[in-house]
């Protein structure tokens, strides 16, 4: 069964629009890993709607601290992702929390 990776309404546009193609996980309960086959979905609210599928092209975790140009490649930007990872995974958040670089391909859309 393939695991799948759900993206906000906005970042699924950019998925959509290949700008997106790596995101940052925390507390990845999916185990993802260089390989996986997955399937691509928008949360809207409690809506889950599938949009695609594809692979993981590579898989790799560093401490936030440590992240750089090369790992935001393919990464949309925010002055403060730091705050953002707070909004979603609470604020005990800080610039020791391991990070998840996920780099994807999209082979097929819905």
């Amino acid at each position: 069964m393939a695991k799948t990776i759900k993206f906000s309404t906005e970042l699924t546009k950019l998925v959509k629009e290949g700008t997106k193609t790596a995101t940052f996980r925390i507390l990845d309960d999916k185990d993802l890993q260089t390989g996986d086959k997955v399937i691509f979905a928008e949360r809207d609210g409690e809506r889950v709607t599938e949009f695609g599928e594809g692979e993981l092209l590579e898989v790799y975790t560093k401490a936030y601290k440590d992240l750089n140009r090369a790992d935001w490649v393919g990464h949309e930007h925010y002055d403060d992702l730091l705050e953002v990872f707070k909004k979603f995974y609470g604020d005990s958040i800080d610039k020791e929390v391991l990070v998840k670089v996920v780099r994807f391909k999209i082979n097929k859309f819905y």
